[in-house]
């Protein structure tokens, strides 16, 4: 398997593994959505992903300089994710792992929308897979609604924040991308990698300053939470990772067509590990099943072409240089 396959292989895993660890974490009281604790633990994760990267291949600039040149994208893209992410996070702990995953696939569409008149190219049959993929998530969505009123009200409020966030977050992915292409941050260093941890410094301490207000130190009590924590930091440095190393090569939107991944991981997990016989909650069905390979299919079509990018958008990080790990076989 190429390197950038196993990327966006990670990039798919991690995505769907995120929600299911916030789920334990609100099972075991560790998730008050007015801490927004797994919003840190991606934050902190995306501020990891720069330092791992380059211990690995080395720094392309000093930060400094990267942080001069684009501080103004950087700046944009890190208050638009900030504000989408703790809507995003607050929807999740509302609405369950499995009905956050459907919510968030539609950035598929949304970012779709929002590349295209940002410039990027999307071929005819490309925007048919995002239809196609698109119907697929909505058929999913219907088959879960039918497992009964109660859950499907239950979960009704934190599917509209997860929405307004996915919003956010698509107009994100885009802007991400046009900072990428800005050739005097390009100049500077700025990588993917380097985006990632920017903007997760920035919104870590802006986060940070808030928690701190909102808690007691008990220093029993937070060693717990951090070990707790541990996996979910790992994970979402692994998605980061992943997902900026999947934008600066393939561009938002086919990012953007990978949640629909996601949504095929968790239909397997909650079916494997959510399943309630006695309401049918989690379980499989053959319309589920039926709007999972719709998806799979619009996804197959979507990749059967090259990934659709913006205006003068290349497909290697910057100007030429790999954007991922050495291109070797994994």
């Amino acid at each position: 398997m190429r390197t950038s396959h196993a990327w966006i292989a990670a990039y798919a895993v991690t995505g769907a593994l995120q929600p299911l660890l916030v789920d334990r974490l609100k099972q075991q009281g560790l998730a008050p959505a007015r801490l927004l604790g797994p919003m840190m633990a991606n934050l902190i994760g995306m501020t990891l992903v720069a330092p791992a990267r380059e211990a690995c291949v080395g720094s392309p600039a000093p930060i400094a300089q990267t942080v001069r040149a684009s501080w103004r994208p950087l700046a944009a893209a890190a208050a638009l994710d900030f504000g989408s992410a703790a809507l995003l996070c607050v929807g999740l702990l509302y609405a369950g792992a499995a009905a956050f995953t459907l919510v968030y696939a539609s950035c598929a569409p949304l970012v779709s929308a929002i590349g295209a008149a940002a410039g990027a190219q999307i071929r005819r049959e490309q925007w048919f897979a995002i239809a196609l993929a698109t119907l697929g998530l909505a058929l999913y969505e219907l088959a879960c609604k039918s497992e009964g009123k109660a859950a499907a009200d239950a979960r009704l409020w934190g599917s509209l924040l997860a929405f307004l966030g996915s919003v956010g977050h698509s107009g994100m992915f885009v802007m991400a991308e046009h900072a990428l292409e800005n050739k005097s941050a390009k100049a500077a260093g700025l990588t993917p990698f380097r985006l990632s941890s920017c903007m997760g410094f920035a919104e870590t301490t802006v986060l940070g300053i808030y928690v701190a207000l909102q808690v007691t130190y008990d220093a029993e009590r937070m060693t717990t939470v951090a070990v707790a924590y541990a996996p979910l930091i790992l994970i979402d440095g692994l998605h980061a990772l992943s997902f900026f190393a999947t934008l600066g090569e393939r561009g938002a939107v086919s990012a953007a067509m990978l949640k629909g991944v996601q949504v095929v991981f968790v239909f397997v997990a909650s079916s494997v590990l959510s399943c309630d016989e006695a309401s049918g909650a989690g379980c499989a069905t053959p319309a589920k099943a039926a709007g999972v390979a719709i998806v799979v299919a619009g996804l197959a079509l979507f990749y059967a072409k090259e990934p659709p990018r913006l205006r003068g958008a290349s497909a290697s990080g910057d100007d030429g240089e790999e954007l991922l790990l050495p291109s070797t076989v994994t």
